[in-house]
């Protein structure tokens, strides 16, 4: 349970946040005007990305969602759910997973234990990916000199070995402990129980790993094209090392959100980015604020014709009067 002053916490680093942010463009009103650089094709090109990156993280939602046995739930009926889910969370923090978690509970009897272990195992699976390609394009780009390049791997590393290893370790010790039927200590282990099954089920076979990972390399993957597109427009020539740490620090500043949307928090992580890369904080904060628009946008836009498909289709249901 959230301690009550965790809301006045997340306030706080809000307001903080957005405030520096602000402050900081209006003390540069001037670097505002890289955002012209981007072109109309620059921008379709953006939408197109972002309009990808969220259909991949769908399919790859409904997916496990088919592993862990939520078998009668249509396509159509989870994009509503994904998107709806994606547009919450820049309204309250963690909305994404809280708006999700009871639906499929409502609609799919899936338990709230599940779908947290469905949030976790995705993170640390996206951790992962995000740490593995980062640090293998930063050792290829700068021919394996680069420190940041074997931090960025080990990251990654160290966050792919507890979702191989926990399973097998947790499969011998459940077996060995019968908790008693009531209390905390029995809920909580059943609870634990649920968690590493979602794992165990996820992370059971090679192709599945394989599947997961491939998908969050491409979310990646669109990620690193956009931020290419932006930075090429607004500075012209740019390093691919720039290109590949920015991205990653504007991944990471989203992978986990303390506030709504992590607004003002991604922007101003991302700007302080490349203020130490390219000594040139606005490129930041212009990259991560032109994704969170955009984002918006597409997933606005496909409620809209979420929404409309669903009138239309109750509509032509209902039976026409004589």
């Amino acid at each position: 349970m959230w301690h009550p002053q965790g809301k006045y916490v997340r306030l706080l680093i809000l307001t903080a946040s957005v405030a520096l942010v602000i402050a900081y463009c209006f003390r540069h009103r001037s670097d505002l005007s890289v955002i012209q650089s981007l072109s109309a094709l620059d921008v379709t090109f953006l939408l197109l990305l972002i309009a990808s990156a969220n259909l991949i993280a769908a399919c790859k939602l409904f997916v496990m969602l088919r592993w862990l046995g939520v078998e009668d739930m249509a396509f159509r009926q989870w994009i509503q759910i994904f998107t709806v889910s994606r547009l919450a969370n820049y309204c309250v923090a963690q909305g994404t997973n809280v708006y999700r978690a009871v639906m499929l509970k409502r609609a799919y009897s899936f338990s709230y234990s599940e779908s947290i272990g469905v949030t976790i195992v995705v993170t640390c699976l996206d951790l992962a990916s995000v740490g593995i390609v980062t640090g293998l394009l930063l050792l290829a780009v700068s021919q394996f000199k680069s420190i940041g390049g074997f931090l960025m791997l080990g990251i990654g590393i160290i966050a792919t070995v507890p979702l191989l290893v926990l399973p097998r370790i947790v499969r011998r010790i459940d077996q060995s402990i019968v908790p008693p039927e009531s209390g905390w200590f029995g809920w909580t282990v059943d609870r634990l129980r649920i968690f590493f099954s979602v794992l165990t089920r996820c992370m059971q076979d090679r192709r599945k790993v394989v599947f997961l990972s491939v998908m969050a390399i491409l979310v990646y993957v669109t990620a690193l094209t956009g931020t290419a597109i932006c930075l090429r427009a607004f500075a012209g020539d740019i390093s691919a090392s720039d290109v590949i740490v920015l991205t990653s620090a504007f991944v990471l500043s989203r992978m986990i959100n303390i506030v709504p949307g992590n607004l003002g928090v991604s922007e101003l992580f991302t700007g302080l980015s490349a203020g130490v890369l390219m000594d040139q904080m606005m490129y930041g904060v212009m990259v991560s604020g032109m994704f969170r628009i955009i984002d918006f946008a597409v997933l606005g836009t496909a409620w809209l014709a979420l929404a409309a498909i669903q009138v239309l289709t109750v509509r032509h249901k209902m039976p026409r009067g004589g």
